[in-house]
């Protein structure tokens, strides 16, 4: 007696994934803060599993986080009214959650201000800097006042404490590369030798307060951003001046 197995091939239906929605607004051409999905992300992995260690600010931070993308995709991609189509109570609620969120930024970024910066530029770069442990965009100094050099960074929620020479290269990195989507120009310091540290259109060093030469001492040319470490001659001048010693 033949025993026949029979095997009928049942179709799985995927749920659509993170990458995937990634993969679909890439081939739209559809614009969204990745960076802050994936933060929201993977606090929505840790909550479903069951486990988090995360305080009730950072899902606030979360939550205010979700609501500016939700808000921003339903106006410039559905062309709709946010409140209408959320219905007025996950409005409200939305809307509550981020307002105390955005109290709790205003104050670090208040306190920030207050501080004595070698630029506003870099003060910006502070403001939008993010924790680099949690995440979170609340970071709050350890002064009231003086020179920003001198204090200490201290995160609201994971309680993460950087000085600011740990603080001002990450922050600078990411805030010139994202700012308004457009490169800011950064070079290495010819003087303390911090490396993408120096405004090179503001002329100033973020990490040390270094202005260095512009203008070549030889030929008067523009130093280039690349050739900064030459300075106070460009990288030809510097180059011709080595083989002629």
């Amino acid at each position: 007696m033949k025993t026949v197995l029979w095997s009928r091939k049942v179709k799985v239906k995927k749920t659509v994934n993170v990458q995937s929605i990634r993969e679909r607004f890439n081939s739209l051409k559809i614009k969204v803060d990745w960076e802050k999905i994936d933060k929201i992300n993977k606090v929505r992995n840790d909550i479903e599993h069951y486990y988090s260690d995360h305080k009730p600010q950072d899902i606030r931070s979360i939550i205010s986080d979700t609501f500016i993308i939700i808000s921003v995709f339903i106006k410039q991609h559905l062309q709709q009214d946010p409140k209408k189509l959320l219905g007025d109570d996950a409005y409200s609620i939305l809307i509550e959650v981020n307002e105390v969120y955005e109290r709790e930024k205003k104050e670090c970024d208040d306190a920030i201000e207050k501080l004595q910066f070698f630029h506003e530029e870099i003060i910006s770069a502070f403001k939008a800097y993010s924790c680099e442990k949690c995440g979170s965009y609340l970071i709050m100094p350890s002064i009231d006042k003086g020179e920003a050099i001198k204090a200490d960074f201290i995160c609201k929620l994971c309680g993460t404490k950087l000085p600011y020479e740990e603080i001002v290269e990450p922050a600078i990195k990411s805030y010139c590369g994202y700012a308004d989507e457009v490169d800011i120009p950064i070079a290495d310091c010819p003087e303390c030798g911090g490396i993408d540290v120096y405004l090179y259109n503001e002329k100033i060093c973020s990490w040390c307060g270094l202005t260095a030469e512009h203008e070549c001492q030889r030929c008067g040319t523009t130093i280039l951003s690349e050739e900064l470490q030459t300075s106070p001659l460009c990288g030809y001048c510097a180059h011709m001046m080595a083989k002629d010693d």
